[in-house]
């Protein structure tokens, strides 16, 4: 799944997971959605914009500079939050961005995507909760 938003220039692949089979993989698939959805913009102009500002009038926002961010929106069970902890370091690592940020980002368009990649946790009735992944220090 794809959050498009033309008008500030940001993208975002979320990925949703009740469970992991392989968190190697999932991690890598991320990355290949991010870079497929990078090369996509760079080429494609937002539909949403005029045509001047396509073109390069006042306002436009060449495609290079699209951001494009991943998102894991994992089910918090007993055996996820159990994996994420014991691979918290990885996690941390690569989902760098503020969970509370990335609700925020979801819930409303005015809100700006963090810099970084992100990674919340849902429950049954898919509400949203930070992941608090920051590192130790951080």
């Amino acid at each position: 799944m794809a959050l498009v938003r033309p008008q500030t220039g940001e993208a975002v692949v979320a990925e949703i997971w009740d469970w992991f089979d392989d968190v190697g993989a999932s991690l890598r698939g991320l990355d290949a959605k991010v870079a497929a959805l990078s090369a996509r913009l760079a080429v494609e102009p937002p539909r949403s914009r005029s045509h001047a500002e396509s073109a390069g009038g006042i306002g436009a926002r060449p495609p290079s500079d699209w951001r494009v961010r991943g998102l894991f929106v994992v089910r918090g069970t007993r055996r996820n939050r159990s994996l994420v902890a014991e691979l918290r370091p990885l996690f941390a690592a690569r989902f760098d961005g503020s969970s509370v940020g990335w609700i925020r980002a979801l819930g409303s368009s005015a809100a700006a995507m963090p810099d970084g990649h992100g990674f919340v946790w849902s429950d049954r009735h898919v509400r949203l909760t930070p992941s608090r992944l920051a590192r130790p220090g951080s």
